[in-house]
């Protein structure tokens, strides 16, 4: 049976799929016009932000972790000179590998480059690219070392001449056939001259070459200006004693010739003089003589004649050895040693038979008498005397005949070596080059030859030493501004994390390359004022007395000198053991003391020598006083100093010590010394001392005060540092705020009271503890206070471990045994300089330029060039969302 369809149906369900059709497709529309608007959009946006100064973007990072900091936005900002930032990370070593460092990096100039648009951003992540960077960096030295690279040139020129000359004249010695110059090897001795000479030339031609030409690093102009230098001195003094030996020469046979009638006169004398004294000994079994005392005047007469004959001979021999070449002669050589040996021991044989003759005269009997001269008779003869004398007399006629018969190929040399010419085309040159490398000044050039022209060169390429020595490092950024060039190296932008850190270094690059860009761009921030007290004796007094210096002598601080000179504030310096009255300013710069420990009273002379010399007194600390009272904030570096028993009474080690505690309510004992233990594994409770530990105390625990916040997550190592405590009654109105403490639950750190015992107990391998009188945490090393005076704000801050400033410490590697028992060496502390640097922003008040905390754990490796990956989003959004609208017209269909 058929059955009829419902046509109403079917005409129902194509207008149903007709209708999800049109609305599918007005979906679809939607989501592409909705994705076109979205791509529009953003380039819009783009392209705002590419036009705007500040640029329009948006930081999702968390509390600026991964941002710029206020501070670099404003350095940024106010820059008016064009920037260039290059990094170089080409480093091979694992532990600095590019792939783990060079992200942070690229991300931070990226974000700089948003702040600052005509900032100029070059990456080197190859040898091939770090050498087109030196290449353009040696373009800049090249133009500034226009004197210094003539000289180089022409020192090249000068090799490239000389060289073969050189080298004819060392072989034409190594073939001289001469007997007589052969006779006192000196043939061999000038062939040596030449050929040291010229290999020294080429050593230092091809270190130059390679230098000026290579690709791995720049060339230190001043460095090479002083070894050219030096290379052309000793060549210059090479062919002087050349010259010098040959013309010395050449007037020894005229003087062998004057000598020779005298020395042969008195020889023959000596010779003479033994026979007769033989003679008057008599022959051994003859009869003895019934007077013996006359017969020992004879003996007595005649060895006094010899000694007086021998003595002679030595003299003239002496004389003619005085020139040098004769000693050199084989024939001054003889069985019995030297000529003048000889002679001698014959004299002092005479000498001796005198004085026994005498005392056998004076005192014996004439039994006696006759015993000595028959023991005179039996060994006079056997000792050889006449024969050694004839000896000698042969070897010195030998001598005088080969010193004064000069053969002819050494009669040519030497008539050359007379002239004023000989050498002249090797010396000549040598010294023209050596006045122009004087001319270029330096250490070592003869005083007031450098003209203005040259100084300021010098001074230009003395400029540049950083980027030139810190060029040849891994992993480092070339900061340009203008002119003016710096380099950042690893550890500045990664220094090393706080000890417990879940990472091994922290990104510190914002602060590290933003402060660079200051230091070059801007005028100095403020003054530091470096005060101090030393003494230096007269210089006729300086073998007798020492010089009188602080625990910290200023000739020590170079390195924290650059470190606060690299932040952008000048230092000067008053040693108040010459004055009261700190040196004037210009009044456009605020000035902050930087005040080193007095010398301890230990210290100061009590010699006869310095009774005129100032000491350290009350004065001192009042003209300190004073000019903090005027306002002038002040920085005081103290240090633990151990003082005997015996010195404690003449006062404390710290001499600024009662004012930090009259003015200041701080307490700082610097007869206590903070030590950082270890817990001993085999008695709980107790502890034991690293070596390490006892000069790197390890110790980042910084506050939150702004010295300290951004350094918390830094590597921090102290020396010989000091508890800081306040007085039980605190001066009116002042206020202290610690900045670095060891806080509460770091048991293994504490302050010694008795340092001897401490050692005493480490020598002896006994576990360690705090003792009484020991301090426990929490106390603070560096503190700030503050106090209303006058309507003014007087602020100072202490930091307790004035040691660790010194050079040798800032720049020692640190030592670190690693669990399988290899050694490590880590990075020196040179961060330490940060907190004086931040304490000096502080003070200044720059806060601004102190920067951020730095970044801990790696970031987002994205690489700078956005734009693609820009692109690839908004066209990957789009196509989602076309892709999301068909999924959803599927879905409906079924």
């Amino acid at each position: 049976m058929a059955v009829k369809k419902d046509q109403s149906n079917g005409k129902a369900g194509r207008d149903i799929k007709t209708s999800r059709r049109v609305a599918g497709l007005s979906v679809i529309l939607s989501v592409v016009a909705a994705a076109t608007l979205l791509g529009v959009a953003n380039v819009a946006v783009h392209l705002l932000a590419d036009k705007t100064d500040s640029g329009l973007r948006w930081d999702v990072g968390t509390v600026s972790k991964y941002g710029l900091s206020d501070s670099s936005k404003r350095i940024l900002r106010n820059v008016e000179q064009p920037v260039r930032i290059t990094s170089i990370y080409t480093a091979t070593d694992e532990d600095m590998n590019p792939r783990d460092f060079l992200p942070r990096i690229r991300d931070l100039l990226a974000e700089m480059q948003q702040i600052k648009k005509d900032l100029t951003v070059d990456h080197a992540t190859n040898d091939r690219q770090k050498a087109q960077v030196l290449a353009r960096l040696r373009d800049r030295l090249d133009k500034l070392a226009t004197k210094h690279r003539a000289v180089i040139g022409d020192f090249q020129k000068l090799v490239s001449q000389q060289l073969p000359l050189f080298t004819q004249m060392a072989d034409e010695w190594r073939r001289y056939q001469g007997e007589y110059v052969n006779q006192f090897r000196l043939a061999k001795t000038i062939e040596t001259m030449f050929t040291s000479a010229e290999a020294s030339l080429r050593k230092l031609s091809l270190e130059f070459r390679t230098e000026v030409e290579g690709t791995s690093s720049l060339p230190d102009y001043p460095r090479m200006a002083r070894k050219l230098r030096v290379a052309l001195v000793e060549v210059q003094e090479r062919l002087g004693q050349i010259v010098d030996i040959l013309t010395g020469l050449a007037k020894l046979p005229a003087a062998a010739e004057e000598a020779r009638p005298q020395l042969l006169t008195e020889s023959e004398a000596v010779t003479a003089s033994i026979t007769e004294l033989l003679s008057a000994v008599g022959k051994p079994g003859t009869p003895l003589p019934s007077n013996p005392g006359a017969e020992l005047d004879k003996i007595i007469d005649a060895a006094t004649q010899t000694a007086k004959a021998g003595r002679k001979v030595l003299l003239q021999l002496q004389i003619l050895a005085a020139r040098g070449y004769p000693r050199l002669s084989p024939a001054w050589r003889t069985p019995q040693g030297s000529l003048p040996e000889a002679y001698n021991d014959l004299a002092m044989l005479a000498d001796q038979l005198v004085m026994s003759a005498k005392s056998t005269r004076d005192k014996g009997t004439v039994e006696f008498q006759n015993e000595v001269i028959a023991n005179y008779r039996e060994n006079l003869p056997k000792s050889g005397l006449a024969q050694r004398a004839r000896q000698t007399q042969d070897a010195l006629k030998k001598l005088l005949d080969m010193l004064i018969e000069v053969d002819e190929p050494t009669q040519k040399i030497l008539a050359q070596a007379a002239k004023d010419s000989y050498l002249a085309d090797l010396r000549k040159p040598v010294e023209t080059l050596l006045a122009r490398a004087d001319d270029l000044g330096g250490p070592q050039a003869p005083q007031g030859l450098d003209t203005p022209e040259a100084r300021k060169e010098l001074e230009d390429l003395q400029a540049q030493q950083e980027l030139v020595a810190k060029t040849t490092q891994d992993n480092i950024v070339i900061v340009e501004v203008g002119d003016k060039t710096a380099v950042v190296n690893f550890e500045e932008v990664w220094p090393l994390s706080a000890r417990g850190a879940e990472e091994d270094r922290v990104f510190n690059g914002d602060m590290a390359i933003n402060s660079r860009i200051f230091s070059l761009s801007a005028s100095p921030l403020g003054e530091v004022v470096l005060t101090f007290f030393e003494v230096q004796p007269p210089p006729q007094m300086r073998r007798f007395q020492l010089p009188v210096e602080g625990l910290i002598p200023t000739r020590v601080l170079r390195t924290l000198r650059e470190r606060i000179t690299r932040a952008n504030v000048s230092v000067t310096e008053w040693n108040l053991a010459q004055s009261p009255v700190p040196p004037p300013g210009d009044g456009s710069l605020p000035r902050v003391l930087l005040i080193l420990p007095p010398p301890p009273p230990a210290f100061l002379p009590r010699s006869a020598f310095s009774g005129q010399q100032p000491r350290w007194s009350e004065v001192h600390e009042q003209a300190v006083k004073k000019v903090i009272d005027e306002g002038t904030p002040a920085i005081f570096l103290a240090s633990f100093f151990y003082l005997p028993e015996s010195m404690r009474a003449r006062g404390e080690a710290y001499a600024l010590g009662e004012y930090l505690r009259r003015d200041w309510g701080l307490n700082v004992e610097t007869d206590l010394r903070v030590v950082e233990t270890a817990r001993d594994p085999d008695n709980p409770g107790k502890y034991e001392l690293p070596v390490r530990k006892w000069q790197f105390m390890g110790l980042s625990a910084f506050t939150d005060h702004p010295v300290g916040k951004p350094l918390k997550a830094r590597r921090f190592y102290w020396l010989e540092a000091s508890p800081i405590r306040l007085v039980e009654q605190m001066p009116a109105g002042v206020k202290v705020e610690d900045i670095l403490v060891v806080p509460a639950g770091r048991d293994e750190i504490w302050a010694v009271a008795d340092i001897d015992g401490f050692i005493n107990r480490v020598r002896a391998h006994k576990p360690l503890e705090p003792l009484p009188g020991d301090i426990r945490p929490e106390f603070p090393l560096v503190v700030e206070a503050t106090r209303q005076a006058g309507g003014q704000t007087n602020r100072i801050i202490v930091i307790a471990a004035a040691a660790s400033y010194v050079d040798s410490y800032l720049t020692q590697p640190v030592l670190r045994i690693k669990e399988d028992g290899t050694i490590e060496m880590e990075p020196p502390p040179s961060g330490n300089t940060d907190l004086v640097t931040n304490s000096i922003y502080h003070l200044l008040g720059q806060e601004r330029y102190i920067g951020t905390a730095a970044a801990s754990g790696q970031p987002i490796q994205l690489d700078s060039d956005l734009a693609g990956l820009k692109l690839a989003y908004d066209a990957l959004l789009a196509l989602g969302i076309v892709l999301t609208g068909v999924l959803v017209v599927f879905l409906r269909r079924r």
